[in-house]
Order: C-alpha cells, then sequence, then structure tokens
C-alpha cells in the first residue's frame, strides 16, 4: 500500500474519530444544561416559599401566620414550630415539628398567582397570601 493511500485512510480514521467525540461531547453538554436547568427551578421553587404568609380563610375562622426561613425553619403565629424540606420535583413539603408540637408531615404546594396554596387532603386547601419576603 502507498504512502498516499495509508495518509487518506488514517485521516478518515481521525475524521470519524473526531465526528464521534464532537457528538458525545454534544450529548453530554446536553444533559448537564438539563440538570442544571432542572437544579434552578429547585432552587427558585426553594426561595419562592421563603417568606411571610398569610392563610385566606374561606370562613369566620381566624388568619394563620406562617413564615418559612432561608434556614428551612417554619415559624407558626410567630412560634419556631418546625423544620421544613422542599421537594419540588413532587412540589411537596416535609414538615418535622419540634418534640410535643405536633406530628411529622408532608404537605403539597403549589402557587397560583401570588399565592400560595398548600394542601395535605385534595380537597382540603389552604391558600396562603405573602405578607412579606424574608430580606
Amino acid at each position: 500500500m502507498n504512502t498516499s493511500t495509508q495518509n487518506s485512510k488514517l485521516f478518515q480514521k481521525i475524521f470519524v474519530g473526531l465526528i464521534v467525540i464532537s457528538l458525545a461531547l454534544s450529548i453530554l453538554t446536553a444533559f448537564l444544561i438539563a440538570g442544571l436547568r432542572g437544579e434552578q427551578k429547585s432552587q427558585s421553587e426553594k426561595q419562592k416559599i421563603i417568606g411571610t404568609w398569610v392563610t385566606v380563610p374561606e370562613d369566620d375562622s381566624t388568619p394563620i401566620e406562617l413564615a418559612f426561613t432561608s434556614d428551612q425553619w417554619l415559624t407558626i403565629m410567630g412560634e419556631q414550630t418546625a423544620h421544613y424540606t422542599v421537594d419540588s420535583d413532587n412540589q411537596t413539603i416535609q414538615i418535622q415539628y419540634l418534640p410535643g408540637l405536633g406530628n411529622d408531615t408532608v404537605m403539597h404546594y403549589r402557587f397560583e398567582d401570588d399565592m400560595l396554596i398548600l394542601s395535605q387532603e385534595p380537597d382540603k386547601e389552604m391558600r396562603c397570601q405573602r405578607v412579606a419576603q424574608e430580606e
């Protein structure tokens, strides 16, 4: 085999190798970007919950003040009550009450306009309106 044929085959192998590497890098980049976007969504959901909210009762009951802090404490009516964790993928908030204050629970959440909707059961929702953003 002559030198030009060997060089041509070598060039073809190098070219194919570069194409394979380019495709692999493109796929890896796409996965990294998708992962970052998911993490940004998760962070923005967690940030959106932080602040003080007041329930909007549908009857004559007393509104309840809930404050979600950036260090993941939940304060109810001014008393530090529980530690909370947000799972933005499942749109749940796990609430771990301090001893003697209640049973640990998981609540579903969603946002509608400027309202935070919390629920443990599908037919029992608490609509909350933000009254203060944590600084």
